[in-house]
């Protein structure tokens, strides 16, 4: 990776598909992949303030 861009990795619960969460996100990422409880990912640094900011909005709505 370039020093533009950086990749993380997400852990879940049950209940909280953190899959389709990043998938409700997936504009900002550059790539991601995984399953219901564990997941993948690449975005650049400047996409990084508007991923936060939409990823909390799955986030908020689910209910566990």
């Amino acid at each position: 990776l370039s020093d533009s861009a950086g990749r993380g990795s997400a852990r879940s619960i049950p209940g909280y598909p953190i899959h389709q969460a990043l998938g409700e996100c997936s504009a900002f990422l550059e790539g991601f992949g995984g399953h219901a409880l564990a997941a993948g990912f690449t975005l650049r640094r400047d996409q990084l303030a508007p991923f936060v900011e939409r990823f909390q909005e799955p986030c908020s709505a689910m209910k566990i």
